[in-house]
Formats: structure tokens, C-alpha cells, sequence
């Protein structure tokens, strides 16, 4: 996976949409589902990430209105070579999101 790919192809897309969490594999990993807009609006572009094998997930000041992600980042840690930890994520303005996870996939909606 080419991580600077990835973190080109989110930026730009701040506005939270839906978040998603959910058990996989009878509940021995997790998948986290990120649906990003570029904006509030109703016709904005979304992006939808989907980060496999989540761990050390932690959120702040989420909800209560629009929730922006204004800087997410993907950074491999392969070399560290952590147990099913491959990258780490996280919002570098606000520290709103962070957590690490096996593999990630976008696609377009």
C-alpha cells in the first residue's frame, strides 16, 4: 500500500458523514467505516474509508453537530512490527481520531 497515496486521496474530504464500528471475524477484530464529504453539503463529493483490524482506537469532542476530521494522516509503522498494526491514523489538527489498524481501503461514493 503506498501511503502517501492514501493520505492524497483524503485530503480535502473533512466533513464527517458517518462513522462506523463494527466486529469482524466473531468479534476478534474490528473495522472501523469512515464516510467523508469535502463538505456540509447535501452534493459534496464522499469518500468512504474502510480501516481493518483496529486497535487503540480513541475519539474526542465528537458529535453535538458537524464533526470535521480536518487533517487525517496515515503513517506506515510496519517497522516497528507490532502485532497486526501496519499504520497508524490520526487527525494531526485537532486530535479528534486516532488509532492503528492492519490495512485501509477508500472508494469513491
Amino acid at each position: 500500500m503506498n501511503v502517501s497515496a492514501v493520505n492524497d486521496t483524503l485530503r480535502g474530504f473533512t466533513a464527517l458523514r458517518r462513522l462506523t464500528f463494527e466486529t469482524l471475524d466473531g468479534c476478534s477484530t474490528y473495522a472501523l467505516r469512515l464516510d467523508l464529504a469535502e463538505s456540509e453539503s447535501a452534493r459534496a463529493l464522499t469518500l468512504s474509508v474502510t480501516f481493518e483490524d483496529v486497535s487503540n482506537l480513541r475519539l474526542f469532542d465528537f458529535g453535538g453537530g458537524l464533526t470535521q476530521i480536518m487533517y487525517l494522516n496515515v503513517v506506515d509503522i510496519r517497522d516497528r512490527q507490532l502485532d497486526r498494526a501496519c499504520f497508524e491514523v490520526s487527525d494531526h489538527e485537532r486530535q479528534a481520531i486516532s488509532f492503528a489498524c492492519r490495512s485501509i481501503r477508500t472508494a469513491s461514493t
